[in-house]
């Protein structure tokens, strides 16, 4: 197999030993403590019980998740193709890039207008964000410096 350099590794072996021993064990523990301890729910949802199939897909944001997701994977082919299969100046890359950004632009302004949007902007702007960006930056800064002592 081919050494690549590029930002998601250097070689495919060292993701495959991560992704099998930490993300599985990680992943089984959770799918058990969910299956076991979390509350059963017997009545379907206040919103979602005399409501056509059709208000019910609605609720869930086909229109969002459909620009989504296609924007998630244009960003990851340029962070995977960037320095490896093509420089980071080659058109794919910057495409690719564009691509993201402009259905990334898109997405939000649909959010922004759309009555149940796929995910709530109180969970972007706010406290909890403020809140979770400061554990995250004191944890990535105090952690390392705990391993290496």
């Amino acid at each position: 197999m081919k050494h690549q350099e590029g930002v998601f590794g250097k070689e495919r072996q060292n993701w495959l030993l991560i992704r099998d021993t930490v993300n599985l064990p990680i992943g089984a523990m959770a799918f058990l403590v969910i299956a076991f301890f979390l509350p059963k729910s017997t009545e379907p949802s206040s919103k979602l019980k005399n409501n056509s199939w059709w208000e019910v897909i609605k609720c869930f944001d086909p229109i969002g998740t459909a620009i989504l997701i296609p924007s998630i994977i244009c960003l990851l082919l340029a962070l995977q193709w960037g320095g490896t299969q093509y420089p980071w100046n080659s058109t794919h890359v910057i495409a690719t890039f564009t691509c993201f950004g402009v259905s990334f632009i898109a997405w939000v302004i649909i959010q922004c207008k759309f009555n149940a949007p796929s995910i709530p902007f109180e969970d972007f702007f706010g406290v909890k964000l403020l809140s979770r960006y400061i554990e995250g930056h004191l944890i990535l800064k105090i952690l390392p410096s705990r391993i290496t002592q």
